[in-house]
């Protein structure tokens, strides 16, 4: 009995031990990810949808024509993959008053549209996958990934500043990684998409299989 006890205790510790290891970051990825879920109501959608439509129909669309008076030149940041060369004809072609539209809005308004797209995106990822059978729990978190494309959009954005702010001087590296960050961005952007559109048809499924089941009478 002392053995079994002993060997007990060595694996209740050895337990304890493989649980501190586990790395901070995935605890903080869970509570995230359930919080998520937690505020993932209706209400909450329509309120996080609204500002994210006056940041689309209002806000945005000002700077851009703003922007659009100083230059025929596209905004990069909209482009797939931009070249370095489309980032400084762009900048030399919007003069000082156009750089420093596209500045403040780098600084001001992209400051905050990365977190509103993301947050709106994710409340209704974490909807759908509230429908998620058991056998696919484990991608749950995934609710989470439209943030990745909100960090991607940061580092974007710092790359886009350095550019501005070093003009006339060229920062290539500075614009390189702007380009790589921006595909990335649109990248999470689209399978985010995707996952929402497969989740909708999905809950939709499940409703016309409901209704098949439990005919009104």
């Amino acid at each position: 009995r002392d053995s079994d006890f002993a060997f007990g205790k060595a694996a209740k510790t050895t337990t304890v031990m493989n649980l501190s290891k586990l790395p901070r970051n995935a605890s903080i990825i869970v509570k995230a990810s359930d919080l998520l879920y937690r505020y993932s109501r209706l209400k909450t959608i329509i309120i996080v949808g609204v500002v994210f439509v006056a940041f689309q129909q209002g806000i945005f669309p000002h700077f851009m024509n703003v922007i659009a008076l100083t230059t025929t030149y596209p905004i990069p940041d909209l482009i797939f993959g931009f070249h370095v060369e489309q980032v400084y004809d762009f900048v030399a072609n919007a003069g000082e008053e156009g750089r420093k539209a596209y500045l403040d809005t780098l600084l001001w308004i992209d400051s905050l549209y990365p977190l509103v797209y993301s947050l709106f995106l994710s409340l209704i990822i974490s909807i759908a996958f509230k429908k998620l059978p058991s056998g696919l729990q484990k991608l749950k978190h995934l609710n989470l990934l439209p943030f990745g494309a909100a960090i991607a959009d940061y580092f974007e954005n710092t790359g886009l500043i350095i550019v501005v702010l070093s003009y006339p001087t060229k920062a290539v590296f500075a614009a390189q990684l702007a380009s790589i960050f921006g595909m990335i961005k649109w990248s999470i952007v689209a399978v985010s998409m995707a996952i929402i559109l497969i989740s909708l048809l999905y809950m939709g499924f499940l409703a016309l299989k409901s209704i098949k089941k439990h005919p009104t009478q």
